[in-house]
């Protein structure tokens, strides 16, 4: 039987993690306390452009609706008409 010794890529493991700590310090591009101000700032905007959407798609919807509305009362009208020429058509053929 043969036993490995993890010793050797136990160190190795945190000499890489401690290189990454360090590389990712100095190459950081921001400190943390305004990286998180930059990153509130950007969801702040991301929600106010959101809200700003909604919004307009609202207002587009409402819009939509009326119109839509509109158009189904015209239809209405127009069924109604045909339907009263089609009845009097009808009782003018039976006489």
């Amino acid at each position: 039987m043969s036993t490995h010794n993890n010793d050797g890529s136990v160190s190795l493991f945190v000499i890489g993690v401690g290189l990454g700590l360090l590389a990712g310090l100095l190459w950081a591009p921001r400190p943390g306390a305004e990286m998180r101000q930059r990153l509130r700032r950007g969801a702040d905007e991301g929600l106010d452009y959101l809200t700003a959407e909604a919004d307009k798609l609202s207002a587009n919807a409402d819009q939509w609706v009326a119109t839509s509305k509109s158009l189904v009362d015209q239809l209405r009208t127009w069924v109604a008409r045909a339907r009263k020429r089609g009845e009097t058509t009808f009782t003018e053929s039976t006489q």
